[in-house]
């Protein structure tokens, strides 16, 4: 049995390494409110204080545990046989023996329901299973505002085709509803840990007849290998009116029918030259009777990372619903007017809370990370951890002869650009005692543009070696940047026309040599995209995992710097319309000259200044002859060069 690894699990996060600055408040319009006083620890939402939950949204209608077995459950299907009462976990041969794939429920000690695939599998070449169980009548008669809850943790092979199947029935299966179980943020082959499943059935019981009858199924549908463990199910009785926020992205991911936007992306790393007015998505669940209000609004605060609020808005509208497996109900978009390009580079965090006056306030507000920087685009989600690696990467015990990871960009035309040079790419590699990286391993660095199913591969390859320095401690990781003006053949930055959707990421040729490097369980924006050459048959995956991976935007990369004799500090303000200051430091009197260049290195701007004695000095530039865009100011002497980025709004 060949087993095709499209995924990967990632390793624990680490402290967080990213330099803060103190926040500027500037430039915010005036139909904004700015906040100085309130802190995010401080944060309590209004309506906490209009009252408690009087009624026990726990109470408990039904529940199974399975410390008696499954004696009372009724198997079926053509491979139903499988289900069986289980303690110790799965034991098939592509399971994990020592007993870390084992179910963590709140009652796993004394047994729990499972399908152990696998170890059925193995014995038997194989094949497609599909089988079900099926538990006593239970009498739901009394109420239709009720939830099925359940502990689950599973593995699957080979396709992210929903195969693991909850379904409900009051006609013995005559007719039934049907849920899907899979976390969207679990990958192919990799395991999802212990997971909380909630499914409202209030949609199901009000139409349903004969209630008293009520049966639950689960259903194996479809899969060759690995395991199901399901245990502490409990049906229990819901608040007329509780909405969750279930989810924030930082963008439009999703059309209002529910499917993903061509070219859009959620960006948590963000450079001030790509930086535009913030948009944000909520996915709202039911757990509830009342079903979501029509006029869903969100309250939108953000805090700097000194925990002060800088400014909030209010809005957004229900747009559509949502049903991709993780993402499951209604959608709030809001196209706020905060214009992200006004902020200061640093490490904000976007609080959302859920405006519906509803009779559960406690699942209402979730928050994100966003960082504003001078140089990195990435899509990292900074509020979940990444969890160990078992298989990330490439081993010459793979079956795939080759491969190319990297994540989905769209490079919007902003400041008027037509075109936008990269300078870099930062990818996180990893280390555990089952994956390693082969020193000296060689990487190329490669882009394709993407037009639906369509992978056009763009510009040249930028061929680098992973050295030992690079490579992390067994456990541990480590981000490095590739600098395309260090490559090993062709130098330079890469190139590339906007307002165009690209893939960019590396490949390694196979072979003998290993490589390991880092996904996140959460993609949230689906982005990030894996092709593969499998027994000779190529073809592209969506990866099922966030790859961690930037763009590095950093024209100083490719300049050979001096930094014992002219160096540039500050430019301010930046980005500016206007009048902007630049300051200097001169070690040794030098002759000095400025020059300023466009994103296509077209010279807008020369002075010669003479004769500088050693110190710091100001430079003033008067931007407004300057179109919209991004410059390069380049102060030279004759013993080197110094760069920095200006840029015109």
């Amino acid at each position: 049995m060949k087993k095709i690894y499209l995924s990967l699990v990632s390793i624990a996060i680490l402290s967080s390494s990213y330099a803060q600055t103190n926040i500027e408040r500037i430039g915010f319009s005036s139909n904004q409110n700015i906040f100085k006083k309130e802190k995010l620890s401080d944060y309590t939402s209004a309506k906490k204080v209009v009252g408690k939950i009087e009624k026990d949204v726990n109470d408990t209608l039904w529940s199974e545990d399975f410390a008696s077995g499954i004696s009372s459950w009724t198997t079926g299907g053509a491979d139903g046989a499988i289900w069986t009462y289980d303690t110790d976990g799965p034991d098939g041969p592509y399971s994990d023996t020592d007993g870390e794939d084992i179910i963590t429920s709140t009652t796993a000690n004394n047994g729990f329901l499972m399908y152990d695939a696998d170890l059925y599998g193995g014995a038997n070449n194989y094949p497609i299973l599909s089988g079900h169980i099926t538990s006593p009548a239970i009498d739901l008669s009394s109420t239709d505002a009720i939830s099925l809850n359940f502990q689950t943790a599973y593995r699957y092979c080979c396709s992210s085709t929903p195969r693991l199947k909850v379904q409900i029935s009051t006609d013995d299966f005559q007719t039934n509803s049907e849920f899907t179980v899979e976390d969207d943020a679990v990958g192919v082959n990799d395991f999802s840990g212990t997971l909380n499943m909630k499914i409202n059935l209030v949609s199901f019981l009000t139409t349903a007849t004969n209630k008293s009858n009520t049966k639950i199924r689960f259903l194996f549908d479809g899969f060759d290998s690995y395991h199901w463990q399901i245990d502490d199910i409990a049906i229990t009785e819901s608040l007329s009116n509780d909405i969750e926020l279930t989810s924030l992205i930082l963008n439009k991911v999703f059309g209002d029918d529910g499917t993903i936007y061509t070219n859009l992306k959620e960006y948590t790393s963000i450079p001030l030259m790509l930086a535009d007015t913030l948009s944000v998505q909520a996915i709202v669940k039911n757990n509830g009777a009342a079903g979501v209000s029509a006029n869903s609004t969100l309250n939108i605060k953000i805090y700097d990372d000194q925990e002060n609020l800088v400014i909030q808005e209010t809005g957004g509208a229900v747009s559509g619903s949502i049903n991709k497996l993780i993402y499951t109900g209604d959608t709030i978009t809001f196209d706020t007017e905060i214009d992200l390009s006004q902020f200061s580079p640093g490490t904000y965090k976007v609080l959302a809370d859920l405006e519906t006056g509803d009779e559960n306030i406690d699942n209402d507000t979730i928050s994100r990370t966003l960082i504003i920087s001078e140089k990195f685009l990435g899509q990292e989600n900074y509020d979940i951890n990444m969890r160990s690696i078992e298989s990330a990467g490439y081993s010459p015990t793979n079956n795939f002869d080759y491969f190319m990871i990297g994540n989905d960009y769209f490079l919007p035309s902003m400041n008027n650009m037509n075109e936008i040079s990269i300078d870099g790419l930062e990818i996180t590699l990893g280390q555990t005692s089952t994956r390693t990286i082969t020193p000296n391993t060689q990487v190329e660095i490669k882009v394709y543009e993407r037009d639906g199913s369509n992978y056009i591969e763009v510009d040249q390859p930028r061929l680098f070696t992973i050295t030992p320095d690079m490579i992390p401690a067994t456990g541990s990781t480590n981000s490095v940047i590739l600098n395309f003006h260090q490559a090993e053949d062709l130098t330079g930055s890469i190139i590339l026309e906007t307002n165009k959707k690209y893939v960019i990421g590396f490949y390694h040729a196979g072979g003998t040599e290993s490589i390991a490097y880092v996904n996140q369980s959460m993609d949230s924006d689906y982005s990030t995209r894996l092709f593969i050459n499998n027994n000779g048959t190529d073809g592209w995956f969506w990866n099922g995992s966030q790859l961690l991976s930037r763009l590095v935007f950093d024209e100083s990369l490719g300049i050979n710097k001096n930094t014992s004799n002219v160096s540039i500090g500050n430019i301010y303000p930046n980005p500016t319309s206007g009048v902007a200051s630049i300051s200097y430091s001169i070690e040794n009197s030098t002759v000095l000259n400025v020059n300023i260049v466009d994103i296509t290195g077209k010279k807008v701007y020369e002075s010669v200044e003479g004769q500088k004695s050693s110190g710091k000095h100001t430079l003033v530039i008067n931007t407004e002859v300057l179109n919209i865009g991004v410059y390069y100011v380049t102060l030279s002497s004759s013993e080197g060069v110094v760069t920095k980025k200006l840029i015109k709004k």
